[in-house]
């Protein structure tokens, strides 16, 4: 995948438009926010960015609360936007479908063929002569805040996003900001308050991945980062953004990571699994189906499973199972302890259903399923890192948005501000998440901008008017999404692996 590193010529200049005032009415200095940290910052949505979701991206939320949303610069995507690799362009609903058009492989490396010159065409303010006030990199880990300056430095390999926003080492003669990082950009526009989360990408790749877990550790090339060296890096993070102002607000990591990509509902306990498994599902609906052919009993076919212990199916593992995996067949069902009469049972009452074990039939892999271990491994980083970033805010005198607290815990009410965190196809009228499954969608911006505002408010005495969440919820609401379009969004799992080391 090439690297972008020119800019669009034809981009035109930012013109700020201010109201005339008289002496007695000059109104107070605006503040200049600057905001730092990953897709979560950025403003992905569905797998992509494009300005409509730019301009319900947190930071810019909380700069339009604060009537600056015009100085706040971002480096703006014209539809139909642009995509994270595998996607050229955001994922859309159209005639109940999820559509996704996916950059080429040419090579058949499995490495999306990215054109320079398509994302070129989409950019709409290149040519801004300062950096961003977003500096928000989808893809990016901490390491990158302090270390990258170009797409081919980041840590997920080629990611041209860190040309979009950083604009480093390009022939154009206006706009150049000397290879300079994150940090570095922040600095130049020398802001009155940083908005800072970042750490999610040390750990979101690998439960995408299914965490893998094979009994001594990650399976792959790519695990977490250390703690220990999360934990030095964030501390290096901190002692430069302090060099540049003493208004920090920091998030911690969100804990739905492990069930964010997940779908709800199909696990459950039945008279041949008391202790649950992973069943069988309706692909309208996402719930069990019951195959009692009694009429006395409950009874569920489980999901041939690679890890017989899974816990949760993530989105990916409903793909395959639309495309036939881990449907059992008679053999199966008997080696899992089912009697031979009612397994046959099962199978006659599958076949009533529309569903038809493959010849030979094959298994839904570990980076299909989360077991208990796996998430509570990957929880354990999650808490690791979050005692972190708790530490280094008291360390540093920085003020702290509990993400975790404001988006999950184990009330039902609480979660997500009492809104939903299904996947849209589950829960279309209340989700907070988008198509692509793992990025908030308008609403959970709007969630997590009043996270931060709270916090900014407290302690800055800044008197930001919260938003109301009602005003952003229903994104996908009465689009009626058919279950089978979920197979649009089976490259998520290749949007945070590394393309090239």
């Amino acid at each position: 995948m090439k690297s972008l590193l020119f800019i669009v010529v034809f981009s035109c200049l930012v013109i700020f438009v201010t109201c005339q005032t008289t002496e007695d009415e000059i109104p107070p200095e605006p503040i200049s926010i600057v905001s730092i940290g990953d897709s979560l910052t950025m403003g992905t949505q569905d797998a992509g960015i494009v300005i409509d979701s730019q301009h319900n991206n947190y930071p810019y939320l909380i700069a339009k609360q604060l009537g600056i949303q015009n100085e706040f610069q971002q480096p703006y995507v014209a539809s139909p936007g642009i995509g994270v690799p595998p996607y050229e362009r955001p994922l859309e609903i159209s005639n109940n479908q999820i559509i996704a058009v996916e950059w080429p492989d040419n090579n058949e490396d499995g490495i999306p063929d990215v054109d320079p010159n398509v994302i070129i065409s989409r950019l709409s303010n290149a040519f801004y002569l300062y950096p961003y006030n977003n500096l928000g990199v989808d893809g990016a880990r901490l390491y990158d805040m302090r270390s990258t300056t170009k797409a081919s430095d980041s840590q997920t390999g080629d990611n041209f996003f860190f040309d979009i926003v950083l604009r480093n080492d390009t022939p154009h003669p206006f706009i150049d900001f000397g290879g300079t990082t994150v940090v570095e950009q922040a600095k130049m526009l020398n802001p009155e308050v940083i908005l800072l989360w970042i750490g999610s990408n040390d750990i979101l790749h690998t439960v995408l991945d299914g965490c893998g877990i094979d009994g001594s550790g990650f399976i792959g090339d790519d695990p977490p980062t250390n703690p220990v060296d999360f934990d030095t890096e964030y501390n290096n993070l901190l002692t430069d953004l302090k060099t540049i102002t003493d208004k920090i607000v920091m998030a911690n990591i969100p804990s739905y990571l492990p069930y964010g990509y997940a779908l709800d509902g199909v696990f459950v306990a039945d008279d041949n699994f008391p202790s649950g498994r992973l069943m069988i599902f309706n692909t309208e609906t996402f719930e069990p189906i019951q195959f009692d052919i009694t009429g006395f009993g409950m009874r569920y076919i489980p999901l041939l499973l690679e890890e017989e212990d899974a816990e949760h199916l993530l989105l990916t593992g409903a793909i395959a199972f639309l495309e036939g995996m881990g449907i059992p067949n008679q053999s199966d069902l008997q080696t899992m302890g089912i009697d031979a009469a009612e397994a046959s049972g099962m199978i006659s009452a599958m076949a009533a259903a529309g569903i038809t074990p493959p010849d030979p039939t094959s298994v839904l892999t570990g980076n299909f399923t989360v077991t208990q271990t796996e998430e509570d491994t990957v929880l354990n980083i999650i808490e690791q890192y979050n005692a972190i970033i708790f530490d280094l805010s008291i360390q540093h005198g920085i003020y702290l948005v509990d993400i975790v607290t404001s988006w999950w815990s184990d009330e039902i009410s609480t979660p997500f501000g009492g809104y939903s965190g299904a996947y849209p196809i589950q829960d279309e009228a209340n989700t907070a998440f988008s198509l692509d499954g793992v990025h908030p969608n308008n609403l959970g911006h709007a969630l997590c901008a009043n996270a931060f505002i709270k916090v900014l408010n407290q302690y800055y005495q800044l008197a930001i008017p919260e938003l109301d969440p009602e005003d952003y919820k229903g994104q996908y609401y009465n689009k009626s999404i058919e279950s089978s379009s979920i197979k649009a969004i089976k490259g998520i799992q290749q949007m945070y692996v590394p393309k090239k080391k």
